[in-house]
Formats: C-alpha cells, sequence, structure tokens
C-alpha cells in the first residue's frame, strides 16, 4: 500500500470531515440566534438635521454620514453618524428601519432570517461533508494513485518481454539540480562526467520555461515547454477546513508530466528507507530502476555534518542504461511535482 496515496485518502477524509464540523457550528450558531429576541425591523420617516463626513470611494461608492431624527409612538429618537450611500440635504426625509423591541435600534429584517439562513448552509454543508468522507473512506487507494497510472491488465505479454529480455547494463547516477539562476537538473556517472543535462534556456514569471534537454552520451538535444508547477489541495487555507496539499504536477510539452510518465509506460513505487524517501521505477509492470533520496554531501562530494541529511532533488539512481532518458524524467517530476513537499 502506497503511503502516498494513503496521505491522500486520509488528508480527504479530514477536509470532509472537517466541513462537516463547519456545519455543526453553523447549526449551534442559528440554534442560539433562535433563543434571542430579534424583533421585526419596521419603517418609518427620518429627518436629516445635520450634514455629516463623506468618504470617497471610486470602486464600491462613496459613504455619507448625517445625524437623523425619527418618531415612534411619540418619542423622538435621534442617532448621529447614520451611514449610508445616497447623498441627501439638510432637511430631507428618508426612510429607516427600527427595532420593534427597541426603537433606538436601527437595522433590517436580514438579522431575523440570518438564523435560519446559518442552519440551512449548516445542514448542508453536515450532509456534504458526511456523504464525501463516506465517498472517500470507500474509495481505494489505489484509484489515488498518480505516479503509477498503467494498468497491468492493459499491458501486452510482447511490452513486458521487451522490458525484460532488455539486456542493457545497470548503471549508477547521480541527480541532482544545478546551482545557476535558471535552475536545471543534471545526471552524472560516476566519475561526475555529465550523461544529461535539462538547461533552463528561458526564465519566465508567468509562462512556461523553456528547457534544453542535451544527452551527452547519445549527442542529441530536444527542446520542451516546461510549465510552473501547480499545487491540487483542499480546504481553505483557515480555521477548521485547512489547506491541505493533495497533489502536484507541472505540464511537458502541454501534457501533464505523469500522464507523460505513463504514456512511456512508466510509473513508480514510493516507499522509506529509514529517512530516506526511495522510489521503484517500473516500465510496462517491469521494475527498470531505483532511485534513492541522497543529501547535500553527495552532491557536491563532501563530509559536512549536517549534510548528510536526504534532499528532494538530489538521488542516487540506479538504472538500466537502455532507460538513462525515461528515467531523467522520473528524477525531475519527483523533483518538481512530489506532494509531500507541501
Amino acid at each position: 500500500m502506497d503511503i502516498l496515496n494513503v496521505a491522500r485518502k486520509v488528508s480527504k477524509i479530514k477536509f470532509f470531515l472537517g466541513l462537516a464540523a463547519v456545519g455543526i457550528v453553523f447549526i449551534i450558531v442559528g440554534v442560539i440566534l433562535m433563543a434571542l429576541p430579534n424583533g421585526n425591523y419596521i419603517p418609518v420617516d427620518a429627518v436629516v438635521t445635520e450634514i455629516g463626513d463623506i468618504v470617497i470611494d471610486e470602486e464600491n461608492g462613496n459613504s455619507y454620514f448625517y445625524t437623523i431624527r425619527y418618531e415612534v409612538n411619540g418619542e423622538i429618537y435621534v442617532v448621529e453618524d447614520y451611514q449610508t450611500n445616497e447623498p441627501c440635504s439638510l432637511g430631507d426625509t428618508i426612510t429607516v428601519k427600527y427595532n420593534e423591541n427597541d426603537p433606538s435600534q436601527l437595522g433590517d429584517n436580514f438579522v431575523k432570517y440570518l438564523k435560519y439562513i446559518l442552519i440551512a448552509i449548516g445542514c448542508a454543508l453536515v450532509i456534504a461533508g458526511v456523504v464525501l468522507t463516506v465517498i472517500s473512506a470507500k474509495k481505494k487507494v489505489s484509484e489515488m494513485n498518480e505516479y503509477d497510472k498503467i494498468d497491468p491488465s492493459k499491458v501486452s505479454e510482447e511490452d513486458i518481454n521487451a522490458v525484460k529480455n532488455d539486456r542493457s547494463p545497470m548503471v549508477n547516477y547521480l541527480f541532482h539540480f544545478d546551482t545557476n539562476l535558471k535552475q536545471g537538473y543534471i545526471m552524472e556517472d560516476a566519475l561526475r562526467n555529465p550523461v544529461i543535462e535539462a538547461k533552463m534556456k528561458k526564465l519566465s514569471l508567468f509562462k512556461s520555461f523553456t528547457f534544453e534537454f542535451v544527452n551527452h552520451k547519445t549527442g542529441t538535444t530536444a527542446v520542451k515547454s516546461i510549465s510552473h508547477t501547480f499545487t491540487s489541495s483542499i480546504g481553505s487555507g483557515t480555521g477548521i477546513v485547512s489547506y491541505v496539499p493533495i497533489s502536484k504536477s507541472f505540464k511537458i510539452d502541454g501534457v501533464n508530466n505523469w500522464d507523460y510518465l505513463a504514456s512511456k509506460g512508466i510509473g513508480f513505487k514510493y516507499y522509506l528507507k529509514g529517512v530516506s524517501p526511495c522510489f521503484d521505477v517500473y516500465k510496462n509492470t517491469v521494475q527498470i530502476a531505483t532511485i534513492t533520496t541522497a543529501d547535500v554531501n553527495a552532491m557536491k562530494g563532501s563530509s559536512y555534518f549536517f549534510g548528510n541529511i536526504p534532499v528532494n532533488g538530489i538521488y542516487n539512481v540506479s538504472t538500466k542504461e537502455s532507460e538513462t532518458e525515461n528515467v531523467f524524467m522520473v528524477c525531475m517530476s519527483i523533483a518538481r511535482a512530489i506532494f509531500y513537499e507541501d
């Protein structure tokens, strides 16, 4: 069972339970308001007796403040700094609404109906939260896997045997990000010679990046469009219903990177080895590589005490030599879009 997919499932269940909890809070507040005497708000004519300040707001409209006077059951009430969006002149008559239980209180009947609105919203949230929690709980963990989208039942024996019969030797590489301002990625052999590089040629704050992929073994070069990384999440980031990331991805020439790998028959499984995240890579259901998260010491060839903590984006790679390009794209996808980094 992939713990990343378990994390997704748990995150969704927690979110939907939180949604139901928020609904319960709305219902409680609505019930409390029902117990309070609100009263009806009744219209009455009021006279503008003093012109106050004007707050200029071109976007939302100006606010005007007046002192007004109105009479209820023979008693005069004066309200200072009464706010309205309509300009008035001294002596103008405007219509306001007073609370039948307290004529000095101005407002409208929205307060009266607010309790019913809160209860209705609360009930909807509780029902949605419970239903979606049950759906999420029943959904199989395997159905939430975006890192291994290969359906074994749809892979032909011919494709499986093509990978099994590949006699390409296993080779070891070090994959890491480069240190340039336009950050790219590089895979090196045991002698630290570059094997494949992804060089960022064009940096953009909003549009996709332009990367040049150079295979030093084959001498080939390819230019690809790599988008910014997008995070999918549930939640609002505040209160009970918190922000919960459940997926990350970017696009390679307009194609979701996980779909791009799947189109080549590539998927991987995640597990922990000590504190190091590891990934077994498969092609057409046959394992072709192992990726182990390494540390800064591995990249710099040093032995700093604090440099031995695994860092996403630095990997020790063992792969079939023929699959080097595919495994490079797996490493790049993990470095840019593994969701547990959030």
